[in-house]
């Protein structure tokens, strides 16, 4: 692999062996020569690494595999064996489009003063009727220029950080994200915290990801309970650590798509409010960030506190 690539692309996977060897070879089917992939496997068995050494022979590709659990402990461990300008990072359930790297590096070149890049993410092909994919719809760019303006909050699946600016926040806070205390939200925590150092965060339409992890309504309703929780331990730690900065958005959060929203949106459908139940998890994770002890200098979680 090359000592410093221009760019590297960091997929965390976990028993998606069939998954992962497609994302790696849409990744490596850019040219460029300096690209890497690293892909690090938290699978229970060697299913994942055995079908990405038997289905792809490239140089570019470095497979890690650990017994560590939780999607920010290994996105840390993928960036920590890069040496690359920008790294880049998808979801191994994904397909990234013909030139998405290059494109993803050159929104850094265009905006200086961008620490993280999100991309659209557009579904694969399924039936709506059954359920559905996440999204994040760009039309066009956008820079967020600080916390109190982040309203918005990218995927995973599409993101680039440059590397500077991820080696100076320290990292993903390895307590948010799946596997972890905080199962969701490691994402749009990246941001914020991207956005408290004084770095722009820039939203892209140049280039896009093909999501293809379908859920079916009923697996929605149950990842409520997932991703509000951790919306709430991102909103609580913030909270601790910057609460001037954080309370516009944290009150529009809960004044509008906690309470608001819901209700005006039964009231369209002339239906009984439905998902109020993301209040109490929302809480649920306030509460719950308030008990966990803080790395202040890194806006972190402490990763060795008992989850």
């Amino acid at each position: 692999m090359p000592s410093e690539p221009a760019a590297a692309v960091v997929v965390a996977t976990k028993d998606r062996p069939e998954d992962v060897v497609v994302v790696v070879r849409s990744i490596l089917a850019d040219p460029d020569p300096e690209l890497c992939v690293v892909v690090v496997d938290q699978s229970e068995d060697d299913a994942t690494t055995d079908a990405l050494a038997g289905e792809i022979d490239d140089r570019r590709l470095l497979v890690l595999s650990t017994e560590e659990i939780g999607k920010g402990r290994a996105l840390n461990r993928g960036v920590a064996a890069t040496r690359s300008r920008y790294v880049l990072f998808t979801d191994d359930d994904c397909e990234v489009e013909p030139g998405w790297a290059g494109r993803m590096t050159r929104v850094f070149d265009e905006h200086p003063n961008a620490g993280a890049v999100f991309c659209r993410v557009v579904g694969g092909p399924h039936d709506p009727a059954a359920g559905f994919i996440p999204t994040y719809g760009v039309e066009q760019d956008h820079v967020w220029a600080s916390i109190r303006a982040r309203r918005h909050r990218g995927l995973g699946a599409g993101m680039g950080v440059r590397r500077a600016v991820l080696d100076t926040i320290g990292g993903f806070d390895e307590l948010l994200g799946p596997g972890s205390r905080f199962p969701s939200a490691d994402d749009a925590d990246l941001a914020l915290r991207v956005l408290g150092a004084g770095h722009h965060v820039v939203d892209t339409a140049a280039t896009e990801v093909v999501h293809h992890g379908f859920r079916s309504w009923t697996q929605g309703v149950a990842l409520t309970r997932r991703d509000f929780v951790a919306l709430g331990g991102m909103y609580g730690k913030a909270l601790r650590l910057r609460p001037w900065s954080i309370l516009p958005q944290f009150l529009v959060m809960v004044a509008w798509e906690l309470g608001l929203s819901p209700f005006l949106t039964a009231a369209r459908r002339r239906q009984r409010p439905v998902g109020l139940r993301r209040v109490v998890y929302f809480w649920e994770g306030v509460v719950d960030a308030f008990r966990v002890p803080l790395d202040r200098e890194r806006g972190v979680f402490r990763a060795d506190h008992t989850e």
